[in-house]
């Protein structure tokens, strides 16, 4: 499958989703996965929104972006 395939536009938000299939390692299923993630762009386009998931498949943690007027990031708040 590729990028694009996993490409899917809602509204004014694109969200790229990217998993790795049968992630599960043994001993390793609460630490990040750092080939499993969802990725939020505006239309402008500029990253809004990125989710990181474990090794279970389970949500690590997630960041949301916010910009100034010019474009430039300013902050990203952790969840």
């Amino acid at each position: 499958m590729t990028v694009l395939e996993n490409l899917k536009r809602k509204g004014p938000v694109c969200r790229l989703e990217q998993r790795r299939v049968g992630s599960s390692i043994e001993g390793l299923a609460r630490l990040i996965d750092f080939q499993s993630f969802d990725l939020e762009f505006s239309t402008a386009p500029r990253l809004v929104r990125e989710v990181q998931y474990t090794h279970s498949g389970t949500v690590f943690g997630s960041t949301r972006y916010f910009y100034d007027e010019a474009g430039k990031r300013i902050r990203g708040d952790t969840v």
